[in-house]
């Protein structure tokens, strides 16, 4: 049996959105500028590790990944949600300097 390749970005994005085409992408989330999948799978390279992912970290990242995309998704309706906060809010005066 040939060897198997390591899975790719587009096996980890199908295992987070199987049959969703307009789903976020988790790739592109970003925290400060540190795009987070990449770099989690940078750190894990075979050349920097000296061997395959194994299969829990497999799993890991493909439930970050699914994290992330429901944050993204989310993000519209969270965003709502805090301008209508927002606006029902009581101004207040300056805070005095303790």
């Amino acid at each position: 049996m040939p060897p198997q390749s390591p899975p790719s970005r587009t096996r980890i994005g199908q295992a987070f959105s199987p049959g969703c085409g307009d789903a976020p992408d988790p790739h592109s989330f970003t925290i400060g500028g540190y795009p987070v999948v990449k770099k989690w799978l940078d750190y894990r390279h075979i050349e920097k590790l000296g061997r395959p992912l194994r299969s829990d970290e497999v799993r890991y990242v493909c439930e970050m990944a699914q994290r992330i995309a429901a944050l993204l998704a989310l993000g519209p309706a969270l965003d709502a949600s805090y301008a209508a906060i927002k606006a029902q809010t009581l101004a207040l005066g300056p805070v005095p300097a303790c």
